[in-house]
């Protein structure tokens, strides 16, 4: 497994398992934050009501 991180470039450079492959959480998570914020009344204090 760490061979092919090794060979792909930019995120195998990365020690551990590629967290792109590994673990999509980390992406997915800001994305679905800026979807529900934008969704859900936000209030100009930037506060969120959920």
């Amino acid at each position: 497994m760490n061979t092919s991180l090794d060979e792909a470039p930019g995120p195998g450079a990365q020690p551990g398992p590629a967290p792109t492959d590994e673990e999509p959480a980390p992406v997915p998570v800001p994305a679905l934050a800026v979807v529900g914020a934008g969704d859900a009344p936000v209030r100009p204090d930037g506060v969120c009501p959920l």
